[in-house]
């Protein structure tokens, strides 16, 4: 072999040994395969998919000034509630759907890290875990569960930097820390998990407001107390104040619209359970004090429950009372506000105390560790941000049917007028009456038959008989049909009549004896009639004042009865409407109230000190001096010209000088004659 080619082949030698020592080498430093590499792009939670399984919530974050987990839960358990809010009833479905919604097809993106040692850094150490002393890097953690199988379980960590859409996450049980593409519709305060309008009241049905404040002396003794009522009969009428003198004084409108708006928004910042008994408040919703009965018969187990009640009350600064009429009341120091609604629903409000806390205090109360912790206590309360002011209230509700308004009024059937039956009511004990039954006074058919026979005969007989005989008094005074014998009676007998002596005509009423009882009416026809033939030699004049003047129309008593049924027929079925109408407004007034109380029943509530301001009802803020008209003018004048002129202008006193002037000269010839006069001489004749 010559040097050339062993010179080559120790060339590929060389090269075969490097090509294995770069082999062998890359595979000693290349990294191990991850055992998740191909979980990128994966679910979180596989096994969630749909937001209605989810029954309960649990939201944990950590406030480093305090070094304390702070807890928010919701669950359904006979309703959905507020565990960590002393179980306080919450509109928890909806904030609950959208917040499951928001987890639901979380993506895991690319890899963070997988040490343990990294979770400080990305912010996601269990919150819960008390092994851990960090009080640094702790997250969010969130828990959504069906019943007791947890369905999404992981923490939330710090923003990716430079990706304000991505967060650190990673799950419990895994060490592993992704990079998450997600907006966490998560919320942890109570005022967007209960409901928080407190009363569920619109202003403009409010159509009373009745604000109280006790007085107190120095003894601690109650002598009465202060009250400003405001009234309106309807929603759209303006206030009117109880008392007020409207000479003097005008209401401040504003302050009263204010008050409204607030009571119409009054928001609810924080709730307290108030002392209970197994589960059971001791005071309900009508201030009675609610035991067992084996206990209420224990004067001992009695004694004690009421004096827990009144320290707990006491705390939030209010006392056990009677009111005039001996019932158990709620009182305080800072009064009562009540508002009547058109619904007949009346709130009374009755303010406790003020406090200031952080907003966890404000809404649960301080909790055991926070009041044994004066270190913890301290730093929560470093901040003068951090304080605000609230007060307690106790919220109860009643019924009162007055506000309703009067009640509709039955209308009064009309009476039918003599001769006229009324018509059968079918509705009257169930059968079909028939008319003669319903009216005495008309004959019946039988008897109108026998009756018109009689009368022909009688009318025979008449013409044989003095007038003064014909007069009877079984004879009907109006049974049906009438109209037809009262016409044609008349007419006969003026037919009879025709050939008469003159000074017989002028006595009409003796010769209409024989019609019996007939109206006035008909009377008063025949009256007429006989007047017009008994003078043909009226004076002219009098003759065409007689023409001249129209006749009075006659009264038809029949059509205007039917007339009258019409409208009765129309209003009863107004009234039987709107009876029905107040009726079903009382029973869903009740029905509110009843829900309102059931709800308003265990809890004290916490509302902010400034609405607390804006609902003080007194005569003080309520009433402003009236301006008087000429303060109104010139300040009117004031805003126009700035001031108003000393003097009025030339023009205005020129009316006057002439004035002046033309009573000069008019006074001048009267002085002439005077001075005459005094001379001796004789006044000139001006004829």
């Amino acid at each position: 072999m010559n040097q050339s080619m062993t010179r080559t082949l120790a060339f590929v030698a060389t090269a075969l040994v490097s090509t294995a020592l770069a082999f062998t080498s890359n595979q000693l430093t290349k990294p191990a395969k991850l055992a998740d590499g191909d979980e990128y792009g994966k679910d979180f939670n596989p096994d969630f998919t749909d937001a209605g399984k989810a029954t309960s919530m649990r939201v944990v974050s950590f406030d480093a000034a305090t070094a304390a987990s702070k807890m928010f839960t919701v669950q359904n358990a006979g309703g959905w509630k507020i565990p960590s809010y002393h179980n306080y009833p919450a509109d928890g479905k909806d904030q609950l759907a959208k917040a499951a919604a928001s987890v639901i097809g979380l993506k895991r993106g690319s890899l963070a890290t997988r040490r343990k040692t990294d979770h400080e850094r990305f912010g996601v150490i269990d919150p819960l875990d008390e092994e851990n002393p960090a009080t640094k890097g702790r997250g969010t953690r969130i828990t959504i569960s069906e019943k007791e199988t947890a369905l999404a379980d992981f923490i939330v960590g710090n923003k990716v930097e430079g990706e304000d859409e991505k967060r650190y996450v990673r799950k419990i049980g895994e060490d592993k820390v992704y990079r998450v593409s997600s907006r966490f519709d998560v919320s942890t305060k109570f005022s967007d998990w209960a409901e928080t309008d407190l009363l569920k009241v619109s202003g403009f049905d409010i159509v009373r407001l009745r604000g109280s404040r006790p007085k107190i002396n120095d003894a601690d003794e109650y002598e009465g107390e202060d009250v400003a009522e405001l009234t309106k009969d309807k929603p759209s009428d303006p206030w009117k104040l109880a008392g007020l003198d409207e000479v003097a004084e005008e209401l401040k409108s504003d302050d009263i619209n204010t008050m409204v708006t607030t009571l119409d928004d009054l928001r609810l910042v924080g709730v307290r359970p108030r002392p209970a008994f197994d589960g059971r408040p001791i005071l309900n919703a009508d201030l009675k004090v609610e035991l067992p009965k084996e206990l209420l018969s224990n004067p001992q187990v009695r004694s004690e429950v009421v004096k827990v009640l009144r320290a707990d009350l006491g705390e939030k600064g209010f006392r056990v009372g009677q009111d005039e009429d001996g019932q158990t009341q709620i009182v305080s120091r800072e009064g009562e506000l009540t508002a009547g609604t058109k619904d007949g629903v009346v709130y009374k409000l009755t303010f406790g105390s003020v406090f200031s806390g952080t907003e966890q205090e404000i809404e649960t109360g301080a909790t055991e560790e926070a009041k044994t912790d004066d270190k913890k206590n301290s730093a929560s309360k470093e901040s003068a941000d951090d304080q605000k002011k609230s007060r307690y209230l106790i919220v109860r509700v009643n019924f009162d049917e007055s506000l309703l308004g009067n009640p509709p009024v039955e209308p009064t059937k009309p009476t039918p007028p003599p001769g006229v039956e009324a018509p059968a009511d079918p509705i009257e004990d169930g059968d079909k009456k028939a008319p003669a039954e319903k009216n005495e006074d008309a004959p019946k058919k039988d008897d109108t038959e026998k009756k018109d026979s009689a009368d022909s005969d009688k009318s025979k007989a008449s013409e044989d008989k003095p007038a003064d005989s014909t007069k009877k008094s079984d004879d009907p005074t109006g049974a049906k049909g009438d109209d037809t014998v009262a016409t044609e009676k008349p007419a006969d007998k003026k037919e009879e009549q025709k050939d008469a002596p003159k000074a017989e005509d002028k006595k009409p009423a003796a010769k209409t004896k024989d019609d019996g009882d007939k109206g006035d009416t008909e009377k008063k026809d025949e009256k007429k009639d006989d007047a017009a033939a008994d003078k043909p030699k009226a004076d002219p004049v009098d003759a065409k004042k007689e023409e001249s003047k129209p006749d009075e129309p006659k009264k038809d008593l029949k059509a205007e009865y039917f007339e009258a049924l019409k409208r009765f027929d129309a209003e009863k079925g107004r009234f039987t409407a709107e009876t029905a109408a107040h009726a079903a407004k009382i029973e869903s007034g009740k029905q509110k109230v009843k829900e309102l109380n059931d709800r308003f029943a265990d809890w004290y509530y916490v509302i902010s000190n400034d609405s607390f301001d804006k609902l003080r009802l007194s005569r003080a803020v309520l009433i402003k001096p009236k301006e008087k008209p000429a303060d109104k003018d010139k300040t009117e004048a004031e805003k126009k010209d700035g001031d108003l002129p000393d003097e009025k202008p030339d023009a205005d006193k020129k009316p006057d000088a002439e004035k002046k002037e033309a009573e000069k000269a008019k006074n001048e010839p009267a002085k002439e004659e005077k001075a005459k006069a005094e001379k001796g001489e004789k006044p000139v004749d001006k004829k």
